[in-house]
C-alpha cells in the first residue's frame, strides 16, 4: 500500500493496482500481467515484482491506470523481495541492488544462499532453511562476511521492536537486534 493504492501480487495475474481511497469500497485500477508474481515492493512512482524464474520487473506506476515495465533484471529467479531505501534485496541466493535509477539497477553483492531477507541499520538477516539464520554486515561487500548464523532451520525473518525474530520449522525464537552482532 502506497498513498491511495494497494498493490498485489497474484502469481500468474501479475501485479493488480486498486484505488484505496475509499477503504470500504476498494475499487480495481488496473493490473499489469507477468509471469508468476510471487512478492512485491512499492517506493515512489515504482513497483518491483519478484516475478519467480522471469526475475525481477521494476514496473512504473506513475500513471496506476497504465503501469509501465520501465526494465526486467533477468539473470536470477527472484521469489522474494525487500526494498530499503536505494537497495533491492532479493531471495533466493541473496542478491543485492543499488535502484537509485531504477530503470537501470546495478548489482551490489551477492550471498549463496537465502530464501526470505530482513534489515535494519546495516544488517541483513537472511534464512536460508536447514542452514539457519545468517546475521550479514551491509557496510560493505556481502561476499564472504558472515558475522553469525545459529544452524538451526530458519524459514523466516521479521524485525519488530528492535528484536530479530526468526520463524524455525521447529519453534518461534527470538534475538535482541543488539546481540546479534559481534
Amino acid at each position: 500500500v502506497l498513498d491511495n493504492y494497494a498493490y498485489l501480487a497474484l502469481r500468474h495475474n501479475g501485479l493488480w493496482i486498486f484505488d484505496i481511497s475509499d477503504p470500504t469500497h476498494p475499487t480495481f485500477v488496473s493490473n499489469y500481467q507477468t509471469d508468476d508474481a510471487l512478492d512485491l515492493d512499492v517506493a515512489g512512482n515504482y513497483v518491483y515484482v519478484a516475478d519467480s524464474l522471469s526475475g525481477v520487473s521494476i514496473i512504473s506506476v506513475e500513471d496506476p491506470v497504465h503501469p509501465t515495465e520501465i526494465t526486467r533484471i533477468s539473470s536470477l529467479e527472484a521469489t522474494q523481495i525487500d526494498l530499503n531505501g536505494d537497495n533491492l534485496y532479493v531471495t533466493p541466493r541473496l542478491r543485492v541492488f543499488d535502484v537509485t535509477n531504477p530503470a537501470f539497477p546495478i548489482e551490489q553483492a551477492s550471498f549463496p544462499t537465502g530464501s526470505h531477507v530482513n534489515e535494519s541499520d546495516e544488517i541483513i538477516y537472511l534464512t536460508s532453511g536447514s542452514e539457519g539464520l545468517f546475521t550479514l554486515s551491509l557496510t560493505s561487500s556481502i561476499k564472504g562476511s558472515v558475522q553469525h548464523s545459529n544452524r538451526m532451520p530458519a524459514v523466516g525473518v521479521s524485525i519488530y521492536a528492535n528484536n530479530v525474530i526468526s520463524t524455525t520449522t521447529a519453534a518461534l525464537s527470538a534475538r535482541p537486534n543488539s546481540a546479534a552482532t559481534p
